[in-house]
């Protein structure tokens, strides 16, 4: 029964590996993306996030008994890591929702508008046109989402936050949640990636 259970995390292993060797591959492309904040977001989100994985891989060798190391100190950094990744990723969030609030801004307020008339807002057409913006623009919602729930696993592992072990993994479900949808709508996949 040992072998078997040292042969599947060897597998395991090559797997992860592979991964992490793939995502650095795909940083690569990211440095060809025309729009330089697009190219600075995505290329650090992909390195961060290789390097997420290669600090798991030594946690999970030191727990597997393949390496001796620190796997306390391997963790914190991998969750350092993922935390950047997942910040590079809600700046890229942010900067399409700046891009989506230029498309659609004749139907918000302007500041100049609030200065000069009496206020008087329509919530029902506001709250309609909101729903018609997240429904056109799938995509940056559920990856905002995403990446917002995320957020607070590293922040909690690192113990910057303090949320309790089920409201992380609620967090943790919801992200996972939202990653599927993806899946299995690739039109609700943010691109580029």
């Amino acid at each position: 029964m040992d072998v078997i259970i040292k042969v599947n995390n060897q597998s395991n292993g090559r797997d992860k590996l592979a991964r992490c060797i793939d995502i650095f591959y795909t940083a690569l492309n990211t440095i060809n993306i025309e729009d330089p904040f697009l190219k600075c977001t995505l290329t650090v989100s992909k390195l961060a996030h290789a390097l997420y994985l290669y600090a798991d891989h030594v946690v999970w060798l030191t727990r597997s008994g393949f390496l001796k190391t620190d796997s306390d100190s391997w963790n914190k950094t991998a969750n350092k890591f993922w935390l950047l990744s997942i910040i590079a990723n809600l700046a890229r969030d942010f900067y399409e929702i700046l891009h989506l609030l230029e498309l659609h801004s004749k139907k918000f307020l302007k500041p100049s508008e609030l200065v000069n008339a009496s206020i008087n807002i329509d919530y029902s057409s506001s709250f309609k046109h909101i729903y018609a913006v997240v429904s056109c623009h799938k995509d940056v919602f559920i990856d905002t989402m995403k990446n917002s729930c995320d957020l607070f696993i590293p922040l909690t592992a690192l113990g910057l936050t303090k949320l309790s072990p089920s409201a992380v993994g609620a967090l943790g479900a919801i992200s996972s949640l939202a990653a599927i949808v993806t899946v299995v709508k690739p039109i609700t996949k943010l691109v580029p990636a």
